[in-house]
């Protein structure tokens, strides 16, 4: 990765983690705005950058949810440091960790992004690691909780 690359990754990710509004965008590098528009919205964790992801959570996790999606910030901050230095061991822990505990509180693209952070890892598939990261911080942007 070169310096011009963690710069870009590093500014779109403080850009778009905990953001609520889609419109900065032009924030993103281009290479990445590409084709993202196209995603189905019915895929988790692929849906239009203009549209909210609802995850319907059980009402009974509501006081544990804010400290969950503040960890996975967190975890969007240690990957971008882990892709940095290529740390594929880490990104891969993170990954199984998000795989684990997505779909145990609901959030089932948070699971689907994971498991394939997992795998591109173990693969060393550097440029899929890129493209799943940009997903994540997309999800966790969009990602909006109702507690039916």
């Amino acid at each position: 990765m070169s310096a011009n690359d963690e710069k870009e990754v590093s500014e779109y990710t403080s850009a778009r983690v905990g953001e609520q509004r889609p419109d900065r965008l032009s924030r993103a590098p281009a290479h990445w705005r590409t084709g993202l528009e196209g995603r189905p919205a019915n895929s988790p964790g692929r849906a239009p950058l203009d549209e909210k992801i609802v995850v319907h959570v059980d009402p009974d996790l509501a006081d544990l949810i804010p400290g969950f999606l503040e960890n996975r910030q967190k975890d969007v901050q240690t990957l971008q440091r882990a892709l940095r230095t290529g740390d594929y061991a880490t990104i891969g822990k993170l990954g199984h960790q998000m795989k684990g505990i997505g779909g145990g509180y609901g959030f089932d693209g948070l699971t689907d992004i994971g498991g394939a952070l997992e795998q591109a890892a173990k693969q060393g598939i550097l440029e899929e690691i890129r493209n799943l990261m940009r997903k994540l911080v997309d999800y966790l942007t969009h990602v909006e909780v109702s507690y039916a």
